[in-house]
Formats: C-alpha cells, structure tokens, sequence
C-alpha cells in the first residue's frame, strides 16, 4: 500500500489567497493618564488606596493595567 506524504498531498496548494489571521495578542503601550477616564461601571470600591500604592512603589504593578480604547463621536468627525 503506498504511503500517503504530506509534502506530496500539498505541492500545488497555495495559501496565498488565504488573508492572514489577526493579530490577537495584546500589546504594552504607554498611556498618558489624561486620556484615561472612569469607567462608571466600575463595581469596586475604592478603598486602601494608600497601601496599594505603598505596596507598587515597593515590589512594582504585579498585574499590568488593562485599558480599552473607545471611540468618541470627536474621533469619527472630521
């Protein structure tokens, strides 16, 4: 029985037309913190601000912030 291979099955078949996937990974940038406004559905309460902020200036953000950009009706008039 002949063996079926895999380069022998594909030559001729072109991915070319096929679009490339998104890049779904997510990204470090660095935000001016004017740009960043509340979220009012924020269902945490904002309490030991103090020793959060003690605690990242001694061992530094052990989770990165995550942020989502939304458009504004500023940025789609022209």
């Amino acid at each position: 029985m002949k063996e079926n291979n895999l380069v022998e099955l594909l030559k001729g078949v072109s991915n070319s037309g096929t679009p490339a996937p998104a890049d779904t990974r997510e990204q470090i940038e660095y935000i001016d913190i004017g740009l960043i406004e509340s979220d009012p559905g924020n269902f945490y309460k904002l309490t030991q601000l103090e020793e959060l902020a003690s605690n990242i200036a001694v061992v530094g953000l052990q989770q990165p912030l995550r942020v989502r950009f939304i458009v504004s009706k500023s940025d789609t008039e022209e």
